[in-house]
């Protein structure tokens, strides 16, 4: 075999595996709009099994922003975090959204996964400041005001996110744990700084009443949420009690050993004196 034959050959090949991936992808595109996930997901893994034969750089640009929307369906924002801001420079997902709206899901999906410090790269992108600046102001103010603390604001920003949410083809399974999960990040996130804060203070910051500041922290810490306890009494929510009774216990076990060596010297003197 020539070598031209041998580069005819090749290309047929990547010819015939391209047009396996391409109908992997239609397949997926179509569960997708039917709302079979499931299916969705397998076309997917198939296309993805293709692509690892040899595939050109688009077809594996475009695959990621498949597995990002199937990580959504799935509840698994962090990585779907992940391959969206993978695909802030290089996107290719337009049959199944715009950038713009890759841009919406990647700050939506990066509230709810990355700490305040990992969160500052996408208020820095480039990418997104192009998107959130002009088109969609929403994402922008709703990412922006949990990275800069401006928790009144960013509480109203999370209700109309949720709302939107439930709207969303593929995040509208996930809206109320969303709304919750989210909430009681935004309240962790302020808590970490203090030892004891009054109620009345965390309502004010939050920009709600007292009694619905209280009801519902309660309710989060009830459910392992949040890492406090209310004090009633003293209208106080205190964050260190654990580690304090950790310490107690510590203590209590260290002074138990303490009597136990003293008793063991008094029997042993016992033992001796007889």
């Amino acid at each position: 075999m020539t070598i031209a034959e041998e580069h005819e050959k090749e290309a047929e090949k990547r010819e015939t595996i391209s047009q396996k991936f391409d109908s992997e992808i239609d397949s997926a595109d179509e569960r997708l709009k039917a709302g079979d996930f499931e299916q969705f997901r397998k076309h997917i893994d198939s296309a993805e099994t293709i692509l690892n034969k040899g595939l050109d750089y688009e077809r594996k640009n475009k695959l990621k922003v498949y597995q990002a929307v199937d990580a959504m369906t799935r509840r698994d924002f962090a990585k779907a975090t992940d391959l969206f801001i993978n695909q802030l420079e290089t996107f290719n997902g337009a049959k199944l959204c715009s950038f713009d709206q890759m841009v919406r899901y990647c700050c939506i999906c990066g509230v709810y996964s990355l700490a305040r410090e990992d969160l500052k790269r996408l208020v820095a992108s480039p990418e997104i400041i192009a998107v959130t600046d002009e088109r969609d102001t929403m994402a922008g103010q709703f990412m922006n005001t949990l990275y800069e603390c401006e928790y009144a604001r960013f509480v109203t920003q999370l209700e109309y996110f949720a709302e939107w949410m439930r709207h969303d083809p593929y995040l509208s399974r996930h809206a109320t744990h969303y709304l919750h999960s989210v909430r009681q990040k935004a309240m962790r996130q302020f808590l970490v700084s203090y030892d004891n804060v009054n109620v009345s203070r965390m309502a004010g910051v939050f920009g709600v009443p007292d009694d619905v500041m209280e009801r519902t922290i309660s309710k989060y810490i009830a459910k392992g949420g949040i890492e406090a306890r209310v004090d009633g009494l003293r209208g106080v929510v205190a964050t260190r009690f654990r580690d304090e009774r950790a310490k107690t216990y510590q203590e209590m076990l260290r002074a138990g050993d303490d009597i136990a060596e003293h008793l063991n010297k008094v029997l042993k003197a016992a033992t001796m004196a007889r």
